[in-house]
């Protein structure tokens, strides 16, 4: 009977050695590596492209050169100060006003500037103005405010002449002669002419037709 108790006894005491080992062994959590902060500081960080400025940029380039471009042609297409036709451009607008003062004084700042047939056209007007040719003074002027610039003033006289003629106004085809004649600065191209104005003297129009046409072909 003690034996079997003693056996007993040892099998509990085993028993409770054995529960006791393993019920002792905790698992450990897995330690979950951390990034130092020194490490977190080091990272580099993303920095946002500035795409909206750079997108805008080209556009406002854009607005600034067309502005410059329309800057450009506008002075470009504008009469610069100071010049012949700047002053005649004034001469016009103080003959419309009826200021032939200073007509006179725009048209003499325009002389002093001007060179070969201009000049000889305006000391044309200059003489006109002095008459009370009033009414002439601004269709010439008119007339060469209008011409393209470097055309041939005197062409321009005997093209109308020739369109006068055509039309039998003789009368204006000898008004048109007698400018062109006075604007001329080609002594053969003068000569031309009062051999024009002698032939309408002579009442030889269809002459008169068939040399200004050769003259302006």
């Amino acid at each position: 009977m003690m034996k079997r108790l003693g056996i007993a006894l040892l099998i509990v005491l085993l028993m409770a050695s054995l529960a006791a080992c393993g019920g002792g062994k905790k698992e450990e959590p897995t330690p979950v590596p951390t990034v130092p902060p020194a490490a977190q500081a080091e990272q580099p960080t993303a920095t946002p492209e500035p795409a909206k400025e750079e997108a805008a940029q080209p556009a406002e380039t854009q607005k600034e050169e067309a502005k410059a471009e329309e800057s450009k042609t506008t002075e470009e297409t504008a009469q610069p100060a100071g010049s012949v036709d700047s002053a005649l451009a004034s001469a016009l607008d103080a003959a419309k006003e009826g200021n032939w003062e200073k007509v006179g004084t725009e048209l003499n700042e325009a002389l002093d500037m001007a060179e070969g047939q201009q000049k000889a056209a305006i000391e044309e007007l200059l003489d006109d103005l002095s008459k009370g040719k009033n009414d002439e003074v601004i269709a010439d002027l008119e007339k060469m405010l209008a011409a393209a610039p470097g055309e041939d003033l005197v062409m321009g006289y005997l093209d109308e002449a020739l369109d006068a003629a055509k039309e039998g106004n003789w009368d204006k085809v000898e008004e048109e002669l007698n400018e062109a004649l006075d604007v001329s600065a080609d002594a053969q191209q003068k000569a031309a002419i009062e051999e024009l104005l002698d032939d309408l003297s002579k009442g030889k129009n269809d002459e008169v037709i068939a040399d200004l046409e050769k003259m302006l072909s």
